[in-house]
């Protein structure tokens, strides 16, 4: 048996607990908690189920737990035995270094750490947390006990005490198991089906491949007939070319060795006058382009004499020409800097005069026309005598003046004839350059007049010498046609009678070329007799069927006998696969436990109603129609009232049924699952009752807490209680 025994529950930030609060268990023990709403009582059993299970009787979790003020930094940690091993529990959430999780030790080794790690362990090590919240803790105001809940959540409810979880486990595996085999079965006879096609179409190939070995065998011998009968025939045949061959042979007596040979000497020797005739128009040819190269290179040499020459007289004439033009160029470039230089001085004496004459009008405006007694620029006194100086002054710059305009003109006059004289020197420098390009041009006439004549000369002579070759050109064909003549008549004799000679020896030779034939004929179609008789039929595609065929029958009678083993596993398999379901073994476990919880539930109700009410626990209810269904129901009968449902009974002889089913569950945990609890937790379990129905739950109370250790929070003190403490929260 495992024996849990719950040791203390610590809470810190956890809703109204800022600082570290902790409650002990210790057996024997009925403390009852009392202080007003709203203080915490309720929480601080709730720290039990939130520690081990992340959730609170009224299904709070996360930040909902935290407090308010701090804001962070909430921990809780129970402490439990399980026979000898010490376990601790404690989560954490927003805390600062650990955040939100949850780590379980064991005797001082943590075992597991998140909430995804810890909750199954706690569930396997302990009990459900569905069953925790319905045997050990009865919660403030339940609205989903055991009694209320549908047929499905108390269904639930029973496989978490009676710990159908490991059916569950065998069920997945039956299932899963089946799976594999139905599927490895549903392959097996999808490849019987295969095989079986593969095994018929191997039968009809091999009687096919049999027919074909038969008719393998007919044709060979029909082939070699064939061969045979060709043979004959081919051997006729040879034996008349042969026949024909002796009869062209004894008609043909002349020996053409002779006319081959004169044949080939008068082709000699028409190649060699041929040849003769080549070498001596070859000759001609090279002496006669010998004479044009020596006219035509005396032709050269004198037209490059007439060349130089004239070149000579054109290279005098071009340097004097070439003279004249510097000297222009040089001359024209001074007279212009004379121009230059005469302009210069004419610019230069107007800025003077123009100088002279704004000194004179400003005398003029400034003095001599303004009366005023001192010079605005001095500041002297003007007087009449300065008056007149002044006068005198601007006539003499006025005739300064007319000095410069005389030098103007003069300087005017140099100017028109440096151009007069620079315009006549370059009309005198272009005439003499005109006299000399018209020398220039006669002596290319003089020259071109010269090559025309050469020219003419060399074309006539060249003229000559091409008339006398031809003429020389023709001698010599007319020679070489007198000496063949009687040669070409020989050489068409000779080919006349050799072409009849060759005509008979192709005859011969075409003879020759059929025997020949003939014989290789009848040599091939020995071969092809001898291959065929020698050639046997090819077994290895009708083998590969045939083992193909035994190898097929051997694996269908192997797959067909595995399809029967797997069969028989596919009954097992349901079988087990129902027994493990939810209509199996746990419901046969369901109705075996309802005699006990019946028996139970009396006898808690004895003690807490002297026999009042009956309630009893059923796996089948009726339906309206008068059927039967598989449910779990819970039947009430008040003896007195005779009332027989729940809803006909009051909240306070709800509370009381309630009591005696979390009682009852309890100890059927406790039977079912060979374990033992230390605690119960009681929240709240006087509301409803009457000082009667008070005192009754306050006996039982006292009674059950041997070996255990009871929490009861009642927001006032009960008389009838008698706790052993008292816990009374501010």
């Amino acid at each position: 048996m495992r024996n849990i025994q719950f040791q203390e529950v610590i809470m810190e930030n956890f809703g109204p607990y800022i600082e570290p609060m902790s409650l002990s268990f210790s057996n024997n023990q009925l403390t009852l908690l009392t202080g007003p709403n709203g203080i915490g009582k309720t929480l601080a059993l709730d720290a039990l189920p939130f520690t081990l299970y992340g959730i609170t009787s009224k299904k709070a979790k996360g930040d909902d737990v935290v407090n308010n003020r701090v804001q962070k930094n909430c921990k809780t940690c129970v402490r439990f035995k399980i026979n000898d091993d010490q376990y601790i529990v404690t989560r954490y959430h927003k805390y600062t270094k650990l955040g939100n999780t949850v780590i379980l030790n064991k005797n001082g080794v943590d075992i597991r750490k998140g909430h995804r790690e810890v909750v199954p362990e706690i569930e396997r090590l302990v009990c459900p947390q569905k069953a925790f919240m319905n045997t050990l803790m009865f919660g403030q105001k339940v609205k989903d006990f055991f009694t209320d809940l549908v047929d499905s959540d108390k269904k639930e409810i029973f496989r978490k005490i009676l710990g159908f979880e490991k059916y569950v486990t065998y069920y997945k595996k039956a299932d899963e198991e089946l799976k594999e085999i139905v599927k490895l079965l549903d392959s097996i006879q999808r490849q019987i089906g295969i095989d079986e096609g593969l095994l018929e179409d191997s039968i009809i190939q091999i009687k096919s491949l049999e027919k074909y070995q038969d008719d393998f065998y007919k044709r060979k011998q029909d082939s070699i007939d064939s061969l045979n009968k060709s043979l004959e025939e081919n051997k006729r045949l040879l034996k008349n070319w042969q026949r024909k061959l002796e009869s062209i042979q004894s008609d043909s007596d002349t020996d053409s060795t002779e006319i081959i040979k004169e044949l080939s000497q008068v082709e000699s020797k028409l190649a060699f006058i041929q040849s003769n005739y080549k070498q001596e128009l070859n000759i001609l040819h090279q002496k006669k382009t010998l004479k044009i190269n020596e006219v035509t290179s005396e032709a050269d040499t004198q037209i490059k004499y007439i060349t130089d020459n004239i070149k000579s007289k054109l290279d005098e004439i071009r340097d004097e020409r070439l003279t004249l033009q510097n000297e222009l160029t040089d001359f024209l470039s001074i007279k212009q800097k004379e121009i230059h230089q005469v302009e210069l001085e004419i610019g230069n004496i107007r800025a003077l005069n123009k100088n002279i004459q704004e000194n004179i009008n400003n005398i003029i405006h400034n003095v001599l026309e303004q009366d005023i007694s001192s010079c605005p620029t001095c500041e002297q006194s003007v007087t009449d005598d300065v008056k007149d100086n002044l006068l005198a002054k601007t006539e003499n710059l006025k005739s300064a003046i007319g000095e410069n305009e005389s030098k103007i003109e003069e300087l005017k006059k140099r100017k028109i004839l440096l151009k007069n004289e620079r315009e006549s020197f370059k009309t005198k420098t272009l005439e003499k350059s005109d006299k000399l390009n018209s020398q220039i041009e006669e002596l290319h006439k003089e020259e071109n007049n010269e090559r025309s004549k050469i020219n003419e000369r060399l074309l006539d002579v060249i003229s000559k010498i091409e008339d006398i070759a031809t003429r020389e050109g023709q001698n010599i064909l007319k020679k070489t046609k007198s000496d063949e003549k009687e040669l070409i008549e020989r050489e068409k004799q000779l080919k006349e009678e050799k072409e009849k000679i060759d005509k008979k020896q192709q005859e011969i030779d075409g003879v020759k070329d059929n025997i020949k034939l003939s014989e290789q004929e009848i040599n091939s179609i020995e071969r092809q007799i001898k291959n065929k008789r020698e050639e046997e039929y090819d077994e290895t595609q009708l083998n590969s069927y045939i083992k193909k065929k035994s190898t097929l029958e051997n694996t269908l009678i192997e797959n067909k006998e595995q399809t029967s083993r797997l069969e028989k596993q596919v009954e097992i398999y349901r079988f087990w696969k129902t027994a493990y379901s939810s209509s199996g073994i746990p419901s046969m476990l369901i109705d075996d436990a309802v005699p006990f919880m019946n028996e139970k539930i009396s006898e808690y109700l004895e003690m807490l109603t002297n026999g009042r009410y009956i309630v009893s626990f059923d796996t089948l209810d009726s339906t309206k129609a008068g059927e039967f269904r598989d449910k779990i129901s819970v039947h009430v009968i008040d003896t007195e009232t005779r009332a027989n449902s729940r809803v006909q009974l009051s909240g306070g002889q709800t509370r009381i049924i309630d009591i005696a089913t979390i009682l009852t569950l309890g100890d059927l945990q406790s039977s079912i699952q060979d374990v033992k609890f230390n605690i119960l937790l009681f929240d709240e379990i006087f509301d409803a009752l009457d000082t009667n129905n008070t005192a009754y739950v306050s006996k039982v109370l006292n009674k059950l807490k041997i070996g255990k250790s009871i929490y009861v929070i009642s927001h006032q003190h009960q008389d009838h209680l008698e706790p052993d403490n008292t816990l009374s929260m501010r």
